[in-house]
């Protein structure tokens, strides 16, 4: 409804220019479209802006406590190492899955539901189009994947987060009829592959507080870089005596 009621707004804006200004009219009109399209870009490429839906990216700064989050797993390379990681911390994380890599891992989805953690839905096949397509293929996109995690492992997600953070117009209604919560974040590890693991960390560390969201990757990552900068990541955090709470927790669900 936000998007809908500032893209009114626009055109009624458009509408008063060119009446004030008719010698001007195609002018002002690009110039307003122009508005329009850098708008509902700034919406898709940052869900914080509640633009194309509202995002969760956070809880309370009272809470005392951060959720770390990992996209783009199961990884059988990645996924093994962390989970046994975050057991030995005794540290409970969410993990945004993608369909069809739990359904190549389905004892990886396993262990990390039956080990605790958030299973998060993160579309079924990570496709770079995501964001071009239309609610009905959106739709699918997501329903494949919420009922891959619930066929192996019995759990149904609660949250999604779309590939790499994008939204568009279709989102918000895919969303509520899936009765899924569309989940972003406050701190990005930018965890490239081959990236320094103390380097990821410091970027944590230097901008997390409490209530954040952290988005890490556990899928396409080298083992060493997941693991090393979790590790990293957990120290610093215990320093600051932040502790790490489960996601649905950290958000009140």
């Amino acid at each position: 409804m936000k998007a809908l009621l500032y893209l009114a707004l626009a055109a009624f804006l458009a509408l008063i220019l060119v009446l004030l200004w008719p010698g001007s009219g195609v002018t002002i009109v690009i110039a307003v479209a122009g508005a329009v399209f850098a708008f509902g870009l700034w919406g898709a490429v940052d869900m914080r802006t509640g633009i194309w839906g509202r995002a969760t990216c956070g809880g309370a700064r009272s809470s005392g406590a951060v959720a770390l989050t990992y996209d783009d797993g199961p990884d059988p390379d990645s996924t093994p190492p962390l989970l046994d990681l975050l057991a030995e911390r005794g540290v409970r994380a969410a993990f945004f899955c993608v369909g069809e890599r739990m359904r190549a891992q389905p004892e990886l989805v396993r262990r990390l539901v039956a080990e605790g953690h958030e299973l998060g839905n993160h579309g079924d096949s990570h496709s770079v189009w995501t964001n071009f397509f239309s609610a009905a293929r959106l739709g699918r996109e997501v329903d494949a994947c919420q009922r891959t995690a619930q066929e192996l492992s019995g759990a149904r997600p609660r949250f999604f987060r779309p590939p790499f953070g994008l939204v568009n117009h279709a989102t918000a209604g895919v969303l509520k009829a899936a009765d899924l919560e569309l989940v972003g974040w406050r701190v990005r590890g930018m965890d490239l592959p081959g990236r320094d693991p103390a380097q990821v960390a410091r970027r944590v560390l230097g901008r997390v507080g409490p209530g954040d969201v952290v988005l890490l990757h556990d899928g396409g990552r080298e083992p060493e870089l997941v693991v090393e900068a979790t590790r990293a990541v957990l120290d610093g955090l215990a320093e600051r005596g932040l502790r790490v709470a489960p996601l649905g927790e950290l958000l009140g669900n």
